[in-house]
C-alpha cells in the first residue's frame, strides 16, 4: 500500500501549521526590529513592506523545511510498510 490519503493531508496540515507559526514569529521579530533586511535587499524592497517580506520568507522557509522533513518521514514509513520492492526481491533470488 502506498501513501494514504490521511498521511498526505496530515503532512499538508503540518506544513500549514509550521508556516503559520513561523510567519507569526517572523512578523513579531521583524516588527520589534530583532530581524531586518540587509543590503542590497533592504533597498530593493520598499521600507513599508519589510515586515511583510520577512514574515512571508519565514513562512515559506518553514513550509519547505517541514515538507522536506515530513516527506522523508513518510517515505521511510511507506518503505517499511510495503517492504523490499519486487525488483530487489527478484535480484536477490537469482
Amino acid at each position: 500500500m502506498a501513501l494514504s490519503f490521511g498521511e498526505f493531508f496530515g503532512l499538508m496540515a503540518w506544513m500549514f501549521a509550521s508556516a503559520l507559526v513561523a510567519g507569526l514569529i517572523g512578523y513579531t521579530t521583524a516588527a520589534k526590529n530583532f530581524v531586518y533586511l540587509l543590503e542590497p535587499l533592504a533597498s530593493r524592497v520598499p521600507q513599508e513592506r519589510h515586515i511583510a517580506f520577512i514574515s512571508v520568507g519565514w513562512a515559506h522557509s518553514a513550509s519547505y523545511l517541514s515538507g522536506f522533513i515530513g516527506g522523508i518521514i513518510l517515505w521511510i514509513k511507506t518503505w517499511k510498510r510495503i517492504g523490499v520492492p519486487a525488483a530487489q526481491k527478484n535480484q536477490t533470488a537469482n
